[in-house]
């Protein structure tokens, strides 16, 4: 059952805070007295005189879980706290059945009485949660920084021009990287070649048009780019052999070329990739 576990640690027994609750025990006089009665002994100044230091950790690591796992089935959770209703130090105590155990654990942080009549295990849950808990906690945590970021990226990468129209960066890449070419000529060169080796380089293609200046080529290129559409070389393997656009540009592969021996393909059309047959 969920209500039934309570982390225990291993090294508790080597935590300062344990440590200190034993030393406090150890100097308190109800504590000498219950701890020496059964042996009838007395202690003058503290129960370190009779017993060990080990002896009084063990004590409080006992009295530790035994407190933990009855505030943990009985309380109610407050945010990281656990809260124990009509209970006082002395009731803690009781249930720990060890004499200024409730006065040991305020002494340390680990308890503390409330006007209300209740006692208080502050961060009980954030130190005790189980590993399952802690790692959804823990993913939660870093999704819920992971979208503070995202927003704030959002929000800083957005601008708002002279006309308050918001446009983003992307939009503005995406309108410079790509221009739309005013060239006829071009357009031309574009729509001639097979589609199926256009992809996405008609930007780049037009840069390199205007550098190289081939308008006063254009119908040059054009036709040698009618003409190979229907070669055998373009055509065999399903247009496997078709050059990018880019490519042939940078190359001028239609200088010194004679289309008049290209041999024509004599089959179906092959532009597999064009939905041709």
């Amino acid at each position: 059952m969920a209500g039934d576990w309570i982390k225990t640690r291993v090294w508790l027994c080597r935590d300062p805070k344990v440590i200190r609750m034993a030393d406090f025990l150890a100097e308190q006089r109800g504590f000498m007295h219950w701890l020496t009665d059964p042996v009838q002994q007395s202690c003058k100044e503290t129960a370190y005189e009779h017993v060990t230091r080990n002896v009084t950790v063990a004590l409080c690591v006992t009295g530790l879980v035994v407190t933990w796992g009855t505030a943990r089935e009985r309380g109610n959770r407050e945010g990281d706290d656990l809260v124990l209703d009509c209970c006082e130090l002395e009731e803690v105590s009781a249930i720990a059945d060890i004499p200024c155990f409730g006065a040991a654990m305020a002494h340390v942080g680990w308890a503390s009485q409330r006007d209300d009549d209740c006692v208080v295990f502050p961060k009980f849950f954030k130190d005790h949660e189980s590993p399952e808990d802690r790692h959804k906690r823990q993913n939660a945590e870093r999704q819920a920084a992971f979208r503070d970021r995202n927003k704030s990226t959002l929000r800083d990468a957005k601008v708002t021009d002279a006309r308050n129209v918001t446009v983003t960066h992307r939009e503005e890449k995406r309108r410079t990287t790509t221009p739309l070419p005013p060239s006829g000529a071009f357009l031309r060169f574009w729509e001639a070649w097979p589609r199926s080796t256009r992809k996405a380089s008609r930007g780049k293609c037009w840069q390199v048009w205007k550098r190289g200046g081939f308008e006063a080529q254009a119908e040059q290129i054009v036709a040698h780019v009618e003409a190979m559409k229907i070669s055998l070389d373009w055509r065999k393997d399903g247009g496997a052999f078709i050059p990018a656009p880019l490519a042939y540009l940078n190359q001028r592969r239609w200088e010194g070329a004679d289309t008049t021996g290209v041999q024509p393909s004599t089959g179906p059309a092959l532009y597999r990739r064009e939905g041709v047959m």
